[in-house]
């Protein structure tokens, strides 16, 4: 059974599960019988690792997931959660898979099939702990290890520079292409794109650019991290391991964590909070502000009265 579907550990004991697993297992489908019995179990481990909510939502989620699955066994001559459930795989198949359906109706088919991906959502007023950015020491060893990845050198420098040194997420840096680099004002900078086909703009360092542009020329029209890979669902994770293998210096990096460093720093430079939300791609309701506030200094009781007697000059509302 591929990894991605190893069913995560919950609250449920086994015979609940068992009883949900029983529960779909009496559910037939319209589909070719052969196929839908390669696929059952898989379909059925990734609908039972979410939080039950109530047999309708199971069958649901197992309803809207069979025909894909079917489908890709029955022209790909398998179903891999790890390859067939990536988003730009969905998005090109599910006009396929339900051609006469409307737009609404594959939108929700692909809501649906997102959601199996992610898997198990943390419970509703569980707070993570924010990942402490990195310090400068830190940094250099990352970039130190990077240089002693062997032939992974160059993925982890493609992975430190664009997540510590230029704000990228996961998604966004297996999908960052050489032609995403250009110079805006006299400054080397990335235009990422996101799913609406909009861009950011994110200004880069010399130090950054100096790292990357060089594979950026060799790569134009490719993707810069791995470009010969097959599948990207758990590229970050699978090439982090690789990695560690060939230098221990490689183990503190996260992406999420190299991420929070290059905004930390950001706002630590008095870049409006504004400024670097833009730069980041960040919107309401996908990060927490409040998280960098660790890895921020605290302003002394005379540096608070000046930025607010600054700030006011500027508007005369102390007039």
């Amino acid at each position: 059974m591929p990894a991605a579907v190893r069913v995560a550990r919950t609250v449920e004991s086994d015979e609940q599960q068992a009883r949900r697993r029983e529960m779909l297992l009496k559910w037939t489908f319209r589909l070719d019988p052969e196929a839908v019995e390669a696929v059952r179990e898989t379909v059925i481990a990734l609908t039972i690792r979410h939080r039950f909510r109530s047999d309708e939502s199971d069958r649901s989620l197992y309803k809207q997931t069979m025909p894909y699955a079917v489908w890709c066994h029955r022209y790909l001559g398998r179903f891999d959660p790890d390859i067939d459930l990536v988003d730009h795989v969905l998005v090109d198949r599910i006009p396929k898979v339900w051609p006469q359906h409307a737009e609404s109706s594959r939108a929700t088919r692909m809501a649906s099939l997102r959601r199996l991906r992610r898997g198990p959502q943390p419970a509703a007023g569980r707070r993570r702990r924010p990942q402490k950015a990195f310090d400068q020491r830190g940094l250099q060893d990352l970039y130190r290890g990077a240089e002693n990845a062997g032939k992974y050198k160059n993925a982890a420098h493609v992975l430190l520079g664009l997540s510590a040194g230029a704000g990228l997420n996961s998604a966004e840096i297996v999908r960052a292409r050489g032609d995403w680099f250009s110079e805006e004002h006299g400054l080397p900078c990335l235009y990422v794109p996101n799913e609406d086909g909009e861009f950011r703009v994110v200004p880069l360092e010399a130090r950054t650019a100096a790292r990357l542009r060089p594979l950026a020329k060799e790569r134009p029209d490719e993707r810069l991290f791995r470009p010969t890979a097959r599948a990207y669902s758990s590229l970050i994770s699978d090439t982090n391991l690789l990695i560690l293998r060939q230098t221990e210096l490689w183990r503190p990096f996260t992406v999420p964590r190299a991420r929070h460093t290059w905004i930390s720093r950001l706002l630590s430079m008095s870049i409006p909070f504004t400024t670097v939300c833009a730069m980041a791609g960040i919107k309401p309701g996908n990060s927490l502000p409040s998280d960098l506030v660790g890895d921020l200094d605290t302003p002394s009781t005379e540096d608070v009265f000046k930025a607010f007697k600054t700030a006011h000059r500027h508007t005369g509302a102390l007039r």
